[in-house]
């Protein structure tokens, strides 16, 4: 997954040409990035006002599927694991989805509760400073 800001790309290529003195403006880098990469299912916008675009390599089903797959592989029957973990612990390493980030990582997990058993857990950690 690539996280594309369309306003630090507008002036760049492809969507300007420097030489020629010619660029499309924000809502028409909106269309082309909606008809060839949102409408084909290879990205989404990562807001309501189109500020940024995820570009997916996979899926998110895709991910989440790897995910759940590469659980299931741990052969532990009830395996628990944290974000951080997932996201760029040793024992991901080489997975589709090692090192994409904790966002995407809590969609994908989010979307596989809906699929099969898997919950979350949430903890909240609280440190106290007591001064003598």
């Amino acid at each position: 997954m690539m996280f594309f800001k369309v306003s630090e790309y507008a002036n760049d290529a492809p969507f300007a040409n420097n030489a020629i003195g010619r660029s499309l403006s924000t809502s028409e880098i909106d269309f082309v990035i909606t008809e060839s990469l949102i409408n084909a299912g290879k990205a989404e916008w990562a807001d309501e006002k189109h500020n940024g675009v995820f570009v997916w390599i996979l899926s998110p089903q895709q991910l989440a599927d790897d995910l759940f797959k590469w659980a299931q592989s741990t052969g532990e029957s009830s395996p628990v694991f944290t974000l951080e973990e997932i996201d760029v612990g040793d024992e991901t390493r080489g997975q589709s989805f090692h090192g994409q980030g904790r966002e995407l990582l809590v969609r994908l997990v989010s979307q596989l509760e809906g699929q099969v058993c898997v919950t979350t857990y949430y903890l909240i950690c609280i440190h106290e400073s007591r001064n003598g």
